[in-house]
């Protein structure tokens, strides 16, 4: 039941950071402001949290070939994941975005079945469970998808099942802390990288006097990816991967109560206001949602 918990709380800062990217990306209207995210996202949280894990690793690393390979291909894989997904989300609703994400979890049922991995019938019926109530809520017979958007969250999905798979086998090697320290040397490194280029540093700290608001709430926002990231990974450390990314369908349930808490809240950043139709979908939904995840973990 605890880790139900901590993947609903996983998901519901998630499903804040989406709004968030949106503020940043249309609404705040920041030039290059997905470069600018992508410097945020590989250096303010990870800055945070290493010194963090470094101590409760009791500063050491199991470094060798192995272990440093699985590191750089799971930064790798997560940083294509969010720029594919930064791309996607400039022209794509939430209701969309949730659809679309329903293919992490079919990418990793078929990552898990590859790799030799079974499943109970009550895991694989609760699990469509939760995709169905994801469907239900994100369908709309008027949705029009472009292929590069289609595209961009395929690239997106699939790149995060990857680094999931290859950060529960690296933290096998190591532990839980080690592992999600390597990964954040990844993107802090990564991070440098960017900011080496004057441009993007020039238009990046340029931000800290001409849109102060945007560094705020690039902080909240990644601060809250990077606890809602270390929520999922740790999870994945006791139950199957594709489960817990079969849970990703609480997303698009939990996304919409965001957004109606945030048209009643902050209607200058939130426009879309869901109709009866959507509220009655989102009841369906919850229905299917909690009977899958029961179904799934009884």
């Amino acid at each position: 039941m605890k880790y139900i918990f901590l993947i609903l709380l996983a998901h519901f800062l998630w499903s804040a950071g989406y709004y968030i990217d949106r503020v940043l990306i249309n609404k705040m209207k920041v030039e290059h402001s997905i470069s600018n995210i992508m410097v945020s996202a590989s250096l303010v949280a990870n800055v945070v949290i290493l010194p963090i894990f470094l101590f409760l690793a009791d500063f050491q690393l199991i470094i060798n070939k192995i272990n440093l390979f699985l590191a750089l291909a799971a930064t790798i894989s997560l940083l294509i994941a969010l720029y594919s997904y930064l791309l996607a989300i400039k022209n794509l609703k939430s209701n969309v975005v949730s659809l679309l994400f329903q293919l992490l979890p079919v990418f990793s049922f078929i990552i898990s079945y590859v790799l030799g991995e079974l499943f109970s019938f009550n895991q694989i019926l609760g699990s469509i469970l939760v995709i169905i109530s994801a469907l239900i809520i994100s369908f709309d017979a008027k949705i029009n998808i472009n292929k590069k958007s289609l595209f961009l969250m395929v690239i997106s999905s699939f790149g995060y099942a990857i680094f999931y798979f290859i950060f529960v086998n690296l933290a096998n090697r190591t532990n839980f802390y080690q592992a999600t320290i390597f990964y954040q040397i990844g993107l802090i490194i990564f991070g440098l990288f960017l900011i080496i280029n004057s441009k993007i540093r020039k238009e990046f700290f340029g931000l800290f006097v001409e849109k102060p608001q945007f560094i705020i709430l690039n902080i909240i926002n990644e601060l809250g990816n990077a606890a809602a990231d270390l929520l999922i990974n740790f999870t994945m450390l006791f139950l199957p991967i594709a489960l817990v990314n079969s849970m990703s369908g609480i997303g698009p349930m939990l996304t919409v109560v965001v957004g109606l808490i945030g048209v009643k809240l902050l209607p200058k950043y939130f426009d879309e206001k869901p109709s009866k139709t959507e509220l009655i979908k989102l009841i369906i939904a919850i229905i299917f949602s909690a009977s899958g995840i029961f179904v799934m973990f009884n």
